[in-house]
């Protein structure tokens, strides 16, 4: 029964009438692209290429599809279902036609390029799905505990962005958030000035 099952599913993707497996093989070559865009923006400026978490795709795949099932993109609660072994987290989550459109966008974002470039994190998942012509993305950055931190940065805002791809299509994108464990915020006052005569 099993043969006979597997038989008339390889038939069916074999005559192209089960297109989710091409979507899901673009899927797939859109998150390695969307790696290889940053591994490169990051050697470009000296620092390590980031490794690949499975933890962190699979957030990452199951916060895009939550995206594209509503149409909007927003951010997810950045440790939730993730190893407690993080010591920093970041989020770039975005909309728009193409890899490259979105690449760009975040890229010429000052908050996504913070994590992009943070040397800090040692570690990315990404997630896209395909909703129509748009495709919905989530990249998660991860510094594990064993690993220290090269300088500080400090942890972008929340801000809406709009940016425009290639070919002038408007792409959406949120800036991401920083999440770091077990930190304390410090506020510098400033001292009063005194006028002199």
């Amino acid at each position: 029964m099993k043969k006979l099952l597997l038989g008339a599913l390889a038939a069916l993707v074999a005559i192209g009438l089960l297109p989710m497996t091409a979507a899901w093989a673009d899927v797939t070559t859109d998150e390695a692209s969307f790696v290889a865009h940053i591994n490169d923006l990051r050697t470009s400026k000296g620092l390590p290429a980031l490794r690949v978490n499975p933890a962190l795709t699979g957030k990452a795949r199951a916060w895009a599809q939550t995206m594209a099932a509503r149409n909007t993109i927003w951010h997810s609660v950045l440790s939730d279902g993730l190893p407690a072994d993080w010591h920093k987290l970041g989020e770039n989550v975005g909309m728009g036609a193409t890899v490259d459109g979105l690449h760009s966008a975040f890229v010429n974002s000052p908050g996504h390029y913070r994590n992009l470039v943070d040397p800090a994190f040692d570690s990315i998942g990404v997630g896209v799905v395909r909703g129509g012509g748009t495709l919905f993305v989530a990249e998660m950055f991860m510094q594990t505990r064993a690993e220290k931190a090269p300088a500080t940065v400090k942890p972008a805002g929340t801000t809406a962005v709009k940016a425009q791809a290639a070919k002038a299509q408007t792409i959406k994108a949120k800036t991401a958030k920083t999440k770091t464990a077990k930190t304390k915020t410090v506020k510098a006052r400033k001292a009063p000035s005194r006028a002199r005569r």
